[in-house]
């Protein structure tokens, strides 16, 4: 069982114990990572891996922290990813709390033959404070499919947003 973020780098099975702030990056195929119905403060990432899963649970990023940090999903599955499934997921993304800062995106899959299923999807927006004031962000798309994405699939999922729109790409 896993206590604390890490990098996920040997194939297998795991399983959040606990609540856990911080960041989880697998690099690995054949993951089965069952968030076990707790809470993930941080993002996601799968990369250079095939036959991913990731289930079962909410990742809460905090608001982002600069314009680069705002650039980062919640959950990202990259282009070197092949078959990751996101299945079960609650992505609720803190709201922006600086001027001209934009929202952070729900799942960003740059990845091919990805499954979104059963997941329900918040995109940060912009606080109520930072929006009345002269140069407010952009809030957060709820997916975004990158150019090089392929095969991709959403099913049974709630998409919503507070700033930019539901999908885009």
């Amino acid at each position: 069982a896993l206590v604390r973020a890490t990098t996920i780098s040997s194939s297998g099975n795991y399983c959040l114990a606990n609540d856990v702030t911080g960041d989880f990056v697998i690099t690995t195929s054949c993951v089965y990572f069952d968030l076990n119905s707790h809470c993930v403060t941080g993002k996601i990432t799968v990369q250079t891996s095939n036959d991913v899963v990731v289930a079962n649970g909410h990742v809460n990023p905090a608001a982002p922290s600069s314009t680069n940090d705002a650039a980062q999903a919640a959950v990202t599955v990259a282009a070197t990813a092949n078959f990751a499934v996101l299945n079960n997921l609650t992505i609720a993304c803190a709201n922006t709390t600086a001027t001209s800062r934009n929202g952070r995106a729900g799942i960003n899959d740059a990845g091919n033959n990805t499954q979104i299923l059963g997941c329900t999807i918040t995109s940060g927006g912009v606080d109520s404070t930072v929006a009345a004031s002269a140069t407010p962000g952009a809030g957060g798309s709820g997916v975004i499919f990158a150019s090089d994405a392929t095969n991709c699939l959403i099913r049974n999922c709630v998409i919503q947003n507070t700033g930019a729109g539901g999908l885009a790409t």
